[in-house]
């Protein structure tokens, strides 16, 4: 069972890479779920939030290693 799982991703690995100048054409959108309002914003959403923007900003500059 294992060895046809581990067939299935090698497969779907090589189909993914087959095409990346396809992707490359459109835009994607990634969304975060975090808190905004309530106890929990001050902690965890807001910082999570700049963080994810900061990291999203350097990925399409090209500035993350």
């Amino acid at each position: 069972m294992m060895v046809r799982i581990g067939r299935v991703v090698f497969a779907l690995f090589f189909c993914a890479l087959a095409l990346p100048g396809a992707w490359a054409q459109q835009p994607l959108k990634i969304g975060i779920v975090t808190f905004l309002s309530g106890a929990a914003a001050g902690p965890f959403g807001v910082p999570a939030r700049n963080g994810f923007e900061l990291v999203a900003e350097m990925l399409n500059a090209g500035r993350v290693p």
